[in-house]
């Protein structure tokens, strides 16, 4: 009996299938999707309150600085979990609601005279404190470290709105993909399609319906041709258009807030390379205190001590010529204190040096104080003039405050950020000049010293 042959039974062939992606795989998250909303309505407000209300109004600045007020507030929400715990936050979200209502309202009265302000604080001042408050919003800041805070602020003007354009792609294209999948098995007709054909039904059916109520009402009629005539197609077109730009780049912003990783989130972490040669310090430090002791002896003789001027000098013209001067090499001197401070080693002969640069700039800060009052004993007193007499004084508690940070290096504790310490005091009296009302105080001293307001704005 001869063996049946074995028999294999092949699976049939089957079609090669390509995995398609998952219409989930590419879901943009709850965040991404709260960012874009966040993006979106703050380019909006942007565009209502910045680019078209301005010229609606009698002041232009009103609306510009309800939209800084909503600003911060947008990326406060947005970061409301991390801002909450950070004072810093706070300080300079507080300071920028502060100073728009200051030019909103003209608190200060001083906008009549000097019209630089209006614009130096709405342009320059405020955006500069609205970009901090969103690198400082999401909670990873160190004080210890402003030059990477500095860097972060950097990155947000230039950097940060076009790095993360990938990302607003991504998430776009996401919501498109979850719009469009299909809704059941049954009905494979996308979501869009069948909005579209709603809206191809509707917008006839409006029409029709509205001419019929045009033609049987003429009040409804009139009202329809007043909307229709206030409506500017091509202003329209632009204003979108804006929108529609400017969209993908906020999102770029604000979303950069939210990464933790790459060279823009590393900035956070950043500290300054640099260690100062102790012997190349001293010398530079040694010859520089030499000119301010010829400095300070000539103001002691001069100034202080009462000695007569050169010949055909008026007090008032030696006051007026070196004023902002004084004020700029006092910076200079700050300057250097921080450097020198940070970044040179701690011996006790750079300590007596560092003392002694606070003690000469604290000369040239009396100065300049003096040299201010003998021009306002002159001329009077503007609202320029005070609030020069105003940043010396913060200049002096600087100085006091590089004095105390002296002390505690000595002693090898720090618990002073200085920088950080530095700004907060220079934003409180910039907030506090707008808030005074200093023109109260001008016009009580000029009419209780016999000074005409005209002349006195005349001369400075």
């Amino acid at each position: 009996m001869n063996p049946q042959p074995s028999t294999t039974t092949q699976p049939p062939a089957t079609r090669p299938t390509t995995a398609r992606p998952s219409p989930t795989a590419a879901k943009p998250s709850t965040r991404t999707i709260l960012t874009l909303a966040v993006s979106l309505l703050v380019v909006v407000a942007f565009d209502r309150l910045v680019i078209a209300a301005p010229f609606r109004y009698a002041s232009p600045f009103t609306p510009i600085a309800v939209f800084w007020i909503a600003g911060v507030a947008a990326t406060t929400l947005l970061h409301w979990r991390t801002a909450i715990r950070r004072p810093m936050t706070w300080f300079v979200a507080t300071a920028v609601v502060a100073c728009a209502v200051w030019t909103a309202t003209d608190m200060a009265g001083a906008f009549a005279t000097y019209d630089v302000t209006y614009p130096l604080t709405m342009f320059v001042a405020v955006p500069a404190l609205l970009m901090l408050h969103l690198q400082l919003v999401n909670g990873r800041f160190d004080v210890w470290r402003p030059a990477g805070v500095a860097l972060r602020w950097l990155t947000g003007w230039a950097v940060q709105p076009f790095s993360g354009l990938g990302a607003f792609g991504r998430a776009v294209a996401g919501i498109a993909r979850i719009t469009t999948r299909t809704v059941s098995d049954g009905d494979r007709r996308p979501t869009l399609r069948r909005i579209g054909l709603a809206a191809a039904i509707a917008v006839p059916t409006i029409i029709v319906l509205g001419t019929l109520l045009a033609s049987a009402d003429m009040v409804f009629a009139y009202a329809l041709s007043r909307l229709a005539a206030d409506v500017d197609v091509t202003a329209f077109a632009w204003h979108a258009g804006f929108v529609l730009a400017a969209f993908p780049f906020m999102f770029s912003l604000l979303a950069n807030q939210d990464m933790r990783g790459g060279e823009v989130a590393d900035l956070y972490g950043r500290r300054v390379a640099l260690s100062l040669d102790p012997v190349v310090t001293a010398i530079v430090l040694g010859a520089v205190l030499a000119l301010y002791v010829v400095f300070c002896a000539v103001q002691f003789a001069f100034l202080f001590a009462g000695a007569g001027l050169p010949d055909g000098m008026t007090y008032a013209e030696y006051a007026r010529g070196g004023f902002f001067q004084l004020l700029l090499v006092a910076a200079i001197d700050l300057g250097v204190f921080g450097v020198v401070l940070s970044y040179a080693p701690r011996t006790r002969t750079l300590t007596a040096m560092l003392v002694a640069l606070v003690a000469a700039t604290g000369v040239m800060l009396v100065s300049a104080g003096m040299r201010l009052g003998l021009y306002v004993g002159a001329y009077g007193l503007t609202w320029l003039r005070f609030a020069s007499l105003t940043f010396i004084g913060l200049l002096a508690v600087v100085l006091v405050l590089c004095l105390v940070k002296t002390a505690t290096v000595r002693m090898r504790v720090d618990r002073l950020p200085l920088v950080a310490t530095c700004l907060v005091l220079f934003v409180v009296w910039y907030v506090a000049l707008g808030w005074c009302d200093p023109m109260a105080l001008v016009d009580a001293y000029n009419a209780s010293h016999g000074f005409d307001a005209a002349g006195a704005m005349a001369m400075m």
